[in-house]
């Protein structure tokens, strides 16, 4: 077993307060074998979620996906969405910390360029409305790195706003007016007075008068957008300070000495290597906790709730 190999193996399996750097680095520093075995693995989840889900590997499907958008693999972009849209509110949590810290920014950095399957994942209502509101997010994203027209954005946002969106609920029009807020869409103002009185909710979670405040014209919100404007540039400096991987962390450990065989079948590529089954556990189920002002905030913009949807308190 190779470098690489092992790197792979090692990132397989989710170890408590445990944070694999070392793993990391090879397989960014030999990205020429490691991305055919991600690929590989991307697509097999992407084929076959539930299996991943039931098999807890939350934390392999982080770093999957980080190094991937790391490496700007557009061919991760399709099996990416079709993973994406076979998660719904029952098996979201499979993303882990993923979905309220970057999602929108690891989608814009694979993007090859046809934002369709995006805009098709925003707006189908079998979909958690938090990996939609992330959709919506990586347009915004795209715009700040120049690789899709601010007027494009402008009018799917006025088409959504005024009535194109079909949901229930206050997440998404939230959403989408944080948009119009990040990219100063101004003119957008008499939308976004429309939405609140299809979607009134939405005043739960911002006033429409801040929203109004915000969007003054020619004032660009450079600070507010700074979560939207990178893509992923760095899987070490973007992963190793979250909570999981703290010395001390709460969370169940898995054991190498397991069966991992169920990743997907990669033998026949260049320098790849037998795996056994991986360990079927009963799924681990954690009570959600109530959001505080220092929580990423709910809508998927990867902020602090206190400085996006909960700024109205």
């Amino acid at each position: 077993m190779n470098d690489v190999q092992q790197a792979f193996k090692k990132l397989s399996v989710y170890q408590s307060g445990v944070f694999h750097r070392e793993s990391l680095q090879v397989l960014i520093d030999q990205q020429g074998e490691a991305v055919p075995l991600l690929l590989e693995y991307l697509k097999t989840v992407s084929e076959n979620v539930q299996t991943a889900v039931d098999n807890d590997q939350t934390y392999f499907i982080v770093f999957v996906l980080y190094l991937l958008a790391h490496f700007r693999e557009t061919r991760a972009y399709r099996p990416l969405i079709k993973l994406l849209e076979q998660l719904d509110e029952t098996n979201n949590a499979f993303l882990g910390h993923l979905l309220k810290e970057s999602l929108s920014q690891v989608i814009a950095t694979v993007c090859d360029g046809d934002i369709t399957p995006i805009k098709q994942l925003a707006e189908n209502p079998k979909i958690d409305e938090h990996i939609r509101a992330s959709a919506f997010y990586s347009l915004s994203t795209l715009v700040r790195q120049n690789q899709l027209k601010p007027e494009i954005l402008k009018d799917y946002c006025r088409s959504m706003l005024e009535g194109e969106l079909k949901y229930e609920g206050k997440c998404l029009p939230v959403a989408l007016t944080s948009i119009c807020r990040i990219l100063n869409f101004s003119d957008l103002v008499p939308s976004i007075r429309s939405a609140y009185q299809r979607w009134p909710d939405m005043a739960d979670i911002v006033r429409l008068e801040h929203v109004e405040e915000q969007l003054v014209p020619s004032v660009f919100d450079d600070y507010g957008c700074s979560h939207h404007k990178d893509v992923v540039t760095d899987t070490i400096g973007s992963l190793e300070s979250w909570d999981s991987f703290q010395p001390g962390a709460a969370f169940e450990d898995f054991d190498y000495d397991e069966d991992l065989s169920w990743l997907p079948p990669v033998d026949s590529l260049p320098g790849s290597f037998g795996r056994k089954e991986l360990l079927t556990k009963e799924t681990f189920v954690r009570e959600v906790p109530k959001i505080g002002r220092n929580d990423p905030c709910f809508c998927g913009s990867g902020n602090k709730f206190k400085k996006c949807c909960g700024w109205a308190g």
